[in-house]
């Protein structure tokens, strides 16, 4: 039987928050008291993208020499401008102050997770802006994973859990992607997670064998929860024998931002259960709700508060 002391997780992002003079300062102290009341016991930061509230690839890239950070509307988009490297003065990221500052305010016994976007990810997405870039800068991955390196160091000292975010891989855009996170997860010396969106069924033996994580966030609900559940179900022994951890998204996030298209307590409960059928307690690591939550502004509350009440209502 699932036992309440499943940890509680949120997956990345939330809205933005709080007092907009503060930002993204007031963010996180917004976002942390919330999760706080809600007995999460792993927290982050939110991911309030500095003061532009830039999203998961601009987080990173606003720190990098050779990489332009342009308005595209209300969004903005990064561009390869030169040869990619980090700031001459790394350790002034934004992304580790922001880091630094929820370790000075979190509670003791509370676990701390940052998000990192991995290179491959960040990658596509200058390829996006400027295709030739895949002609002319074979070197690109690798720069990329040069640049983040002092950042994924530093903010590893301010947390317990540093997680991956590796949207692109499902499609595998390039020859052996893991290498790349594995180039950073061997400098953190913490706990690491990979988060990966979509169909995994059929990379799952991959994930397990070839990131060197130590736990695995994965959908389990919308149009890949079936398959995923069934690759997760034959993989069980592999997952064992690499001494992996599951920390599942059990809440559909992709949705519009009305309340009414919130999953409900008992939805995501079952699923939970169901999954207790295959898998014990201790390969575990966590519950999540799943990702994007930036972009609910009216729901995400709702959604973080019925996941602590569906681990409850087990």
């Amino acid at each position: 039987m699932v036992q309440t002391k499943l940890k509680l997780a949120c997956a990345g992002s939330l809205p933005p928050a709080a007092d907009p003079a503060t930002y993204p300062f007031s963010h996180i102290e917004f976002w942390l008291k919330k999760q706080l009341e809600l007995q999460y016991a792993i927290v982050g930061t939110g991911e309030p993208g500095w003061r532009n509230r830039y999203g998961m690839v601009e987080r990173f890239t606003q720190d990098m020499e050779g990489v332009e950070v342009k308005p595209k509307g209300a969004w903005a988009r990064s561009y390869c401008s030169g040869r990619i490297n980090p700031k001459s003065s790394p350790e002034g990221a934004r992304e580790i102050a922001e880091n630094r500052y929820l370790a000075s305010i979190v509670p003791g016994g509370v676990l701390k997770k940052a998000t990192i976007t991995d290179p491959v990810t960040i990658g596509i997405e200058l390829i996006a802006n400027n295709p030739m870039l895949a002609r002319t800068y074979p070197e690109i991955y690798e720069d990329l994973t040069d640049a983040l390196r002092p950042t994924v160091v530093a903010v590893s000292d301010y947390v317990e859990i540093v997680q991956f975010d590796c949207p692109s891989h499902v499609a595998r855009p390039t020859k052996e992607p893991w290498r790349h996170v594995n180039e950073l997860s061997k400098t953190v010396g913490k706990r690491t997670w990979i988060h990966i969106d979509g169909h995994v069924s059929h990379m799952l033996p991959v994930l397990i064998k070839e990131y060197d994580v130590d736990v695995l966030n994965v959908n389990l609900f919308g149009r890949e929860e079936e398959a995923n559940f069934k690759a997760i179900a034959e993989s069980i022994k592999i997952l064992q024998d690499e001494g992996k951890k599951l920390a599942p998204a059990v809440v559909n996030t992709q949705i519009g931002d009305q309340i009414e298209e919130v999953e409900s307590v008992e939805s995501i409960s079952s699923r939970v259960r169901r999954l207790s059928r295959h898998l014990s307690l201790d390969m575990l690591e966590a519950v999540t709700t799943g990702c994007g939550l930036r972009l609910l502004q009216n729901t995400a509350q709702t959604i973080l508060e019925r996941l602590r009440a569906a681990v409850r209502k087990l």
